[in-house]
């Protein structure tokens, strides 16, 4: 499902309960942006993925992986939140 973008939304139209206590001024104007969780990785998909970077071969420059990996461009399934 792709994300849902609302713009142009002002603050006194966003439920209280989205805030989690914050304090928005109600004429200041949002952007809001609805998108799915990523589900959960079960056991054998987080070892495959281990398994994977254990395959690795540690010649690679951390800093430059690291970047790349965390670039919005670079599509991997590396990516998935580990919770």
């Amino acid at each position: 499902m792709p994300a849902i973008i609302a713009n142009h939304i002002k603050g006194r139209d966003i439920p209280s309960a989205w805030l989690k206590g914050g304090q928005l001024d109600p004429d200041a104007i949002f952007r809001i942006i609805i998108e799915p969780e990523k589900a959960h990785l079960s056991q054998a998909q987080r070892n495959r993925l281990l398994d994977k970077l254990e395959q690795l071969g540690g010649g690679e420059d951390s800093d430059n992986w690291i970047k790349e990996i965390k670039s919005a461009r670079t599509r991997s399934e590396l990516k998935v939140p580990f919770e």
